[in-house]
């Protein structure tokens, strides 16, 4: 690469012709369920040690059952767990808690008033 080269024009784009076909089958039916659905969250197996807790407390006041569920967990503070539940079927988001591990406190997220309450 000396000096030589320098401002030199360097064909990038090339032109080729193929002869290659594409075999489309017209009776592909997309009927069937795929088993590599996309979930938005985590299998409770694979939560953290915080998260399971959290689901753990909230499966028991709530009275949920717990593996109908996929999760999402985040921490917004110290000793605080928010996980988000989505539907393992549908996939939406049903609900929103947050669970203080310190003062053993669960709280559930309300739609109408924008706040967090506590689950007795």
């Amino acid at each position: 690469m000396g000096q030589a080269n320098v401002g030199k024009a360097v064909k990038l784009l090339t032109t080729t012709t193929t002869t290659s076909t594409d075999d489309v089958d017209e009776n592909d039916s997309d009927d069937t369920e795929d088993s590599n659905q996309h979930h938005t969250g985590k299998a409770l197996s694979v939560l953290s040690k915080d998260a399971a807790t959290a689901v753990s407390v909230m499966a028991n006041k709530e009275d949920r059952d717990a593996d109908d569920y996929t999760y999402v967990e985040s921490q917004p503070w110290d000793n605080v767990t928010e996980i988000k539940l989505y539907d393992e079927d549908s996939d939406k988001l049903v609900d929103i808690y947050r669970y203080d591990k310190k003062n053993d406190i669960l709280a559930k997220y309300d739609d109408a008033t924008s706040k967090f309450v506590e689950v007795k």
